[in-house]
């Protein structure tokens, strides 16, 4: 009887393991389909890291402003969101603060001001002022928001959607001496452009070609704040050489020189080119005298010299030839932009290191028996000058061969949208 009652209770506790287990999997299996339908269905809450979930720009639409356009931000969550734990609405003093950055190299940030709350989204604005340049960027969300039930959630930041917006501003105001600007002489009206010299212009018959499509880098050389305008120069002399010779080297040499530096001067945003000069590398501080080949006292001995013979030639290019009843007196003067009297020095040039190039400068050299016809050069990282031809004969005319270093002018008043973040240059609005 005793083994019978035990049996059955044997039985009993295997009916119930049994049913136990068989439990145990259809729970198992249950919570595994309803993870499922949760994944299916889930909607993030404000509790969770992703919020908000999305920061847009929602006025005005994409494009570039000045100074006084508001722009209005809008930080969008997944469910309504208050100020505090009792569903106090959000106000400026409990809104959770936006920053915003112009341009990718600025030193600072600013706070964007909140505008209203409408449930699931905080608005913000701001006016945009004259130092904001460059693309809007978020640079921080900072604060807490709560949900209807109380719960508190450390908003998290996000990149900016919706429309781009850039600020401009001029260019005079933004830019220094020495700075990059992204200059392309090679478009709008520079595509193609190119100069070829021409023997009957330079007195050489070596042709050489000049093209706005050469690969240049624009600086800063001078700011006309009075104007609005700005120069630039090319930050490297050119790869061609420009060939010089005798009488019409002389005479037409300013000219081929900035002809030269006219074809990077039709690109977007220029109002023409030319070549660099002795009064630009003057203006830059650019150079110091080191030394001169006579003092100034003996050049001023040399003022007024009188020639009897040798070839001389007026302003006109028209030739003169010396003898007793028909002198030639030359003098120097006080002009630095005189052509003929220009007194030549040798100086210490930091503009471009040692390389060589020619300058849109002409000048003579004065002497007891005879003049130079010179032009200005830098050459090997000092300013001197190079002699074409010489007055006591036509058999002493000199060949030179250069490279130039062009110069181009900028738009009065010219936007800028800000540095890119690449090279740190200036880009240029052209409207």
């Amino acid at each position: 009887m005793k083994n019978k009652i035990l049996k059955i209770f044997a039985i009993i506790g295997a009916i119930i393991v049994t049913l136990y287990l068989i439990g145990l999997i259809i729970g198992i299996v249950s919570g595994i389909q309803k993870r499922k339908n949760d994944e299916l269905n889930y909607v993030p809450t404000l509790q969770e890291k992703n919020n908000p979930v999305a920061i847009t720009v929602t006025n005005p639409t994409s494009g570039i402003y000045k100074a006084g356009q508001e722009v209005i931000i809008e930080a969008e969550f997944t469910e309504n969101v208050y100020g505090g734990e009792n569903q106090e609405v959000i106000t400026s003093e409990t809104a959770p603060d936006l920053y915003i950055q112009f341009g990718y190299v600025s030193s600072y940030s600013k706070k964007m001001s909140f505008k209203q709350v409408n449930e699931k989204k905080i608005q913000y604005t701001y006016t945009l002022k004259d130092d904001d340049v460059g693309i809007l960027v978020i640079m921080g969300y900072k604060g807490i928001v709560y949900n209807k039930d109380g719960k508190s959630i450390e908003v998290q930041t996000r990149n900016i959607n919706g429309n781009t917006i850039t600020g401009s501003g001029l260019l005079v105001d933004k830019v220094h001496i020495g700075d990059y600007v992204n200059y392309d002489a090679s478009s709008g009206n520079g595509t193609g452009r190119n100069y070829t010299t021409e023997e009957n212009s330079t007195g050489s018959k070596v042709a050489t070609t000049f093209s706005s499509s050469d690969d240049m880098k624009w600086k800063v050389m001078n700011i006309d704040y009075e104007s609005g305008t700005i120069t630039l120069r090319a930050d490297k002399q050119t790869k061609q050489e420009l060939t010089l010779s005798g009488k019409k080297g002389y005479m037409n040499g300013e000219e081929v020189l900035n002809n030269i530096g006219a074809v990077y001067g039709y690109g977007n945003g220029a109002t023409g080119g030319r070549s660099l000069t002795i009064d630009d590398l003057d203006k830059l501080n650019s150079y110091k005298i080191t030394e001169t080949a006579e003092s100034d006292t003996a050049y001023d001995k040399l003022n007024g010299t009188k020639y009897i013979t040798g070839t001389f030639l007026a302003e006109d290019g028209t030739e003169i030839t010396a003898s007793i009843d028909n002198t030639v007196t030359m003098s120097y003067t006080q002009s630095t932009t005189s052509k003929f009297t220009n007194k030549p020095i040798t100086c210490s040039v930091k503009l471009l290191g040692a390389n060589s190039f020619w300058l849109a400068s002409p000048c003579i050299g004065i002497y007891n028996d005879r003049c130079y016809y010179c032009f200005r050069s830098v050459y090997n990282g000092h300013l001197s000058q190079e002699y074409l031809f010489e007055t006591t004969g036509p058999g002493y005319a000199n060949t030179k061969s250069y490279s130039v270093v062009p110069v181009i002018t900028l738009k009065a008043n010219i936007l800028t949208s800000g540095r890119d973040n690449e090279n740190n240059a200036w880009d240029l609005i052209i409207e």
